[in-house]
């Protein structure tokens, strides 16, 4: 009786131990998509903001891309805050780069 109390406990722990681990994998991919996600949709107005001449040189705030239409006002999937004004797009050759600024 005393061993069958213990294999079951011991088999529910395994399966919670790997339940738990599968959920907090799934629930880092997730964040870290979504974070993807919000900084290519940024990245890709700053794009469209280049090639249709409104933004010129090498940076561009994402308060001038939020003042020109390109984006909305974005918020951090992770902090749930929106992105600091002072965040920018850094442009090289053709590469576009995303900087948050706290």
């Amino acid at each position: 009786m005393r061993n069958t109390k213990f294999i079951i406990f011991t088999i529910l722990f395994a399966i919670l131990m790997i339940s738990g681990y599968t959920v907090f994998k799934i629930q880092k991919r997730h964040l870290e998509l979504s974070i993807l996600v919000t900084e290519r949709r940024i990245l890709e107005g700053a794009e469209q903001c280049f090639y249709e001449d409104k933004c010129s040189g090498s940076i561009f705030s994402l308060e001038m891309l939020v003042n020109l239409g390109y984006v909305k006002d974005e918020v951090n999937p992770v902090t749930k805050l929106y992105y600091n004004k002072k965040s920018y797009v850094e442009k090289k050759e053709n590469t576009y780069t995303f900087i948050e600024v706290s």
